[in-house]
């Protein structure tokens, strides 16, 4: 047993942990990183990169399939193991990458293994004994697994951390969850020819907010798939190497049967391994975010926390902030600053694409806050007519008082593009007569977002002179 002692410690080496790494190591260079995995990240080797990998695949195919709408004639044939192949092989050139960056890093700043706090200040890692100023806790969520199922099936029950291993596409899969991960794979994997049966405890699909936008959402990404709304699983277990699925709905009983199950019912944070209720008893029972959103320290200890660890939102631009603030507080400790936080934006790669910015109708209305809402069906966009997508809708909503624009959310074709111009927009406090100032230029998706802003400035009242 040995003991050691630095200015900061960091707990993970994913995304916001090098992303703290980048900011500590600015000040000292008396820097531990302890991480109980790979040296790479989140959404290089099971998240954002595979997905969507996998996604552009699914895009190519659909569209290949669909050609004839546009006078081509041709077949379409998809290989089961080259669509995996490909997946897999830029999945590894990604997170190469990722590691790459860490191999830079001095190895007496790296040390494999499980931290667990003693006190606010001493780590325990295997044998040894770390003493440190201050700590930042960034390691991040891994999928939620419900183990009765992981017991009665074994390799066949897949989690997004295992899908993408797959050798070749499987001939169906149920998919439980329809929250972003879920509908993303799901649509992805039907429209790369699997069986997909969709899963869901309530009627609509996640990733928007207001009802009707959901609704509509629903009905048009469930199209391509066996969506059974409203159920609840009763039992699970294999038969003959094929996946079985007794469930109820509306009081009625059914049963689904596939190669796979795939689990997209969430992601755990595993700060509860970590030890800090050895720091306060209250720390037993964490449930959401516990650190100040503005400087990522736990109460007033010299501890930060940044990253999925603490979020139920998986978001790696969200990720790499966080460990930039803590990161930075973590060296200026007890001097720490407060930092704003980034304007909301969340994507779901589906089709049509569900995006919010800003803040979304539920935080809206949950918050009490007044404003206006104006909405722009794409049945009939120009552009998006003319690329054979012309489906979904836009809702904007903005502040009667100051006409800002408050928030929006999207449901078409490209709305991460559209999702972003209106995010920095927000994040910077445009108007919208100032929206409305800006060039629009024709034919474009963005032209639908004009005429929202133009409906929009048509409820709102005039500012005093």
């Amino acid at each position: 047993m040995s003991q050691h002692s630095y200015d900061v410690v960091i707990i993970g080496a994913g995304t916001a942990g090098q992303s703290a790494y980048n900011q500590v190591v600015k000040h000292t260079s008396n820097v531990l990183v302890v991480n109980a995995g790979p040296w790479d990240t989140t959404c290089a080797r099971v998240g954002c990169m595979p997905s969507k990998l996998l996604i552009e695949a699914a895009k190519y195919a659909h569209a290949s399939q669909h050609a004839s709408e546009f006078g081509i004639d041709n077949q379409t044939r998809i290989d089961p193991k080259a669509t995996m192949q490909r997946v897999q092989q830029l999945r590894d050139y990604f997170t190469g990458h990722a590691q790459a960056l860490v191999d830079q890093w001095p190895d007496e700043h790296k040390k494999q293994g499980k931290a667990r706090y003693l006190d606010a200040n001493t780590l325990e890692v295997g044998q040894d004994t770390i003493c440190t100023k201050t700590s930042i806790i960034a390691t991040g969520s891994t999928p939620r697994i419900d183990p009765q199922w992981q017991q009665a099936l074994m390799h066949k029950l897949l989690t997004s951390d295992s899908i993408f291993n797959l050798p070749a596409l499987p001939k169906s899969i149920i998919v439980v969850g329809n929250g972003a991960i879920g509908i993303e794979l799901a649509q992805a994997l039907a429209r790369l020819g699997v069986e997909v049966t969709l899963m869901g405890k309530g009627s609509d699909i996640g990733g928007l907010s207001n009802p009707d936008l959901r609704k509509l959402a629903t009905a048009l990404i469930t199209k391509e798939l066996n969506y059974i709304d409203h159920s609840t699983i009763e039992q699970v277990y294999l038969q003959d190497d094929q996946v079985i699925l007794h469930y109820q709905r509306n009081q009625q009983s059914g049963q689904v049967e596939a190669e796979y199950l795939l689990a997209a019912i969430g992601r755990e944070s595993s700060i509860h391994t970590l030890g800090l209720d050895n720091i306060a008893p209250n720390y037993q029972t964490i449930k959401g975010a516990i650190q100040h959103p503005l400087t990522m320290q736990l109460d007033d200890l010299p501890i930060f926390i940044a990253g999925d660890v603490s979020t139920t939102q998986a978001l790696q631009h969200e990720a790499a902030n966080a460990g930039r603030i803590a990161g930075i507080n973590a060296v200026r400790y007890p001097d720490i600053k407060q930092f704003e936080p980034y304007t909301g934006l969340s994507i779901v790669f589906s089709q049509p694409q569900m995006a919010t910015a800003g803040q979304t109708h539920q935080a809206l209305e949950k918050a009490k806050i007044a404003f206006a809402c104006a909405e722009v069906s794409y049945r009939s966009q120009g552009r998006a007519t003319i690329q054979d997508k012309n489906e979904g809708a836009i809702q904007l909503y903005g502040c009667p008082q100051t006409h800002k624009l408050l928030g929006a959310e999207l449901l078409v074709n490209e709305a991460e593009h559209l999702a972003h111009l209106l995010a920095w927009s927000i994040q910077q406090g445009l108007t919208v007569p100032q929206l409305l100032a800006m060039p629009f230029y024709h034919p474009v998706l963005e032209e639908g977002l004009r005429t929202a802003l133009v409906r929009l400035r048509a409820q709102l009242p005039e500012l005093a002179s």
